[in-house]
């Protein structure tokens, strides 16, 4: 015993700490996580919209996206009708336009495939809204409508449409 210590303290006063022990370990990197930290600085450096100026940019776009794609389809069919005269059917009911197309092209546009197309975007935007309260909900981005038994539902309801 030196000092009055027994012989494993005297070890531990004498120990230092363990981090000032570990050295840095100057491993070289995985090629990979080298290449993620690559790519992650090139996208720092980038002079990039903010995420709110980004979507106010992709809304508009989307919008008008749909509208260009809806005027596509509703020319589209057994009579095929050019956009121009689509959008001047469609504008003919709200600014005065001398027609120049048929009266059947107006009935096809107006009475058939206006409603179409107008109840397609509704069921796709009332799908979207649906899944995207079931990923709320669940707070899982991958979530499907097996988990609440809906499938098994709309199933039932379907077969019960067939059979009255």
């Amino acid at each position: 015993m030196a000092h009055g210590l027994e012989e494993g303290q005297l070890r531990r006063i004498q120990r230092p700490p363990r981090n000032i022990l570990r050295r840095k370990r100057s491993r070289r990197q995985p090629r990979r996580q080298m290449l993620d930290r690559t790519a992650d600085r090139g996208l720092e450096s980038r002079r990039s919209l903010p995420a709110a100026a980004r979507d106010h940019a992709v809304l508009p776009a989307l919008l008008l996206l749909l509208a260009a794609l809806a005027v596509l389809s509703i020319g589209m069919g057994r009579v095929s009708i050019p956009p121009d005269r689509v959008v001047a059917i469609l504008a003919s009911k709200v600014f005065p336009i001398e027609p120049y197309w048929t009266s059947s092209e107006e009935l096809i546009v107006l009475n058939v495939r206006l409603p179409r197309i107008g109840a397609a975007i509704m069921v796709g935007a009332a799908l979207a809204a649906a899944g995207a309260a079931y990923q709320n909900l669940f707070r899982n981005p991958i979530v499907s409508p097996d988990i609440l038994g809906v499938s098994a539902g709309a199933g039932f309801g379907a077969s019960l449409a067939v059979m009255c």
